[in-house]
């Protein structure tokens, strides 16, 4: 009976202890060139660039974004950077393509009324850690002198969408698109 109520005891301290050490709080490790972002609460881990800084909570809807790092950080909008979005899913059967032409429909409505001929294009998908990745690209006009290309990446998982957006000043995407698509294929997801 003793020995019963002291291994009893000892798993109780080791379930606690490994609780206890499970935090809920985000963790960078850095890599060479790369850093790596992990969040027990988003439900992922991404690489992204030495010169790149992670941004919590941006806004509600936005709990990361990455944005390149330099001289002027007094102002992000034309910094390249990556926004997370979680959308959660209801419980009906959908598949990943059908999401991702949900999704390029829900923009167009969004963007018809500052760009009548808006238009997405370059769909694609990719499999990362074992879940497709669809991806497209829109341009979005801002001022008469710039313009903005946004390459947006959407898993699908059981009960929520992980959006992706990755944007730059449009005569600079090629430049960043790889770095784009390296952090994406990094991704780790939280399995549930």
């Amino acid at each position: 009976m003793m020995k019963t109520l002291t291994y009893t005891l000892l798993i109780g301290l080791v379930l606690f202890a490994s609780c206890k050490n499970e935090k809920k709080e985000a963790k960078v490790v850095s890599k060479e060139g790369f850093k790596t972002y992990t969040s027990d609460s988003i439900g992922i881990s991404i690489d992204y660039p030495d010169d790149f800084e992670p941004k919590e909570n941006i806004k509600q809807q936005i709990p990361i974004a990455f944005y390149e790092v330099n001289d002027d950080t007094s102002s992000y909008l034309f910094h390249p950077n990556l926004l997370t979005q979680i959308r959660p899913i209801p419980p009906v059967k959908i598949s990943a393509s059908e999401y991702l032409q949900a999704t390029q429909t829900q923009i167009k409505l969004g963007m018809q009324s500052k760009v009548p001929d808006f238009k997405t294009y370059a769909v694609d998908s990719m499999q990362v850690d074992g879940v497709t990745i669809g991806s497209f690209k829109y341009d979005i006009p801002f001022n008469d002198t710039t313009n903005f290309t946004c390459k947006m990446y959407i898993a699908l998982l059981k009960d929520q969408a992980i959006e992706l957006n990755c944007t730059t000043v449009s005569k600079d995407f090629d430049k960043y698109e790889s770095t784009f698509d390296t952090m994406i294929k990094s991704i780790q997801f939280k399995k549930k």
